[in-house]
């Protein structure tokens, strides 16, 4: 089932980000190429010099404000996620380490509530064939 694999992929960017990145005071300088050069993720992520979802969208990273200023937290967004997959990425609870959800400019978290999404609200967000869905962890 896609919608596994990309939990699945989506577990495996936040275990290699905070190996990489565990011990120091900031996310400053992650993105996916850094990444990509820790050899940290599964090969079948990587093609044509980038990172892929199981989609076939790119998945981009890099350093955000998880409520404690610039690069306190970092983002990893899943580009070309079907309708019926996303519903079920933003109604995942994925635990304290989550800040936000961000699908189709609607936000769960930070000010805006407490993530994931209800049902209701993630089918309305997730309304196009094609999402982005981008996850802020701290």
């Amino acid at each position: 089932m896609p919608s596994r694999s990309a939990f699945t992929e989506l577990a495996a960017i936040q275990q290699a980000v905070r190996a990489e990145y565990g011990g120091k005071d900031s996310y400053e300088g992650l993105d996916a190429r850094s990444l990509i050069a820790s050899d940290a993720l599964p090969t079948r992520m990587v093609w044509e010099g980038a990172l892929h979802n199981v989609f076939k969208g790119r998945i981009a990273l890099g350093p955000a404000n998880a409520g404690s200023g610039q690069a306190s937290g970092f983002y990893a967004r899943f580009d070309n996620v079907p309708m019926h997959a996303c519903t079920r990425l933003v109604t995942a609870d994925l635990g304290r380490g989550l800040f936000s959800v961000n699908v189709g400019g609607r936000v769960k978290g930070g000010r805006h509530g407490t993530p994931p999404f209800t049902e209701a609200e993630a089918k309305e967000a997730c309304s196009a064939e094609a999402n982005a869905i981008t996850w802020v962890f701290n």
